[in-house]
């Protein structure tokens, strides 16, 4: 069995022994970029906690159903909202 792009996987924190999955509310921060609050939470029957894979930014067009090999860039992208998930350089304030 593959991952291929257009798939929609949950990603699981491997500290907590994989019992927390990453998610998203569809909640922005009040203030500064505005960007979508993405938390860990125990609940894998909640459909927030969902991401679709999809070509990372400069990358070739992705079909959907074309295996994802290991260490291809991919992008997160969350299935509700649409919005891709990113880091940088300011820490949450929920942490």
């Amino acid at each position: 069995m593959f991952v291929g792009c257009g798939s929609a996987v949950k990603l699981t924190h491997v500290e907590s022994g994989g019992k927390h999955y990453l998610n998203s509310a569809g909640m922005s921060l009040g203030s500064g970029s505005g960007q979508q609050i993405v938390t860990a939470i125990p609940d894998r029957t909640k459909n927030s906690a969902m991401w679709i894979i999809k070509e990372a930014t400069d990358e070739k067009v992705c079909l959907s159903g074309t295996q994802v090999k290991c260490g291809s860039k991919i992008r997160l992208t969350h299935r509700d909202t649409g919005r891709n998930l990113h880091s940088h350089s300011i820490r949450s304030p929920l942490s």
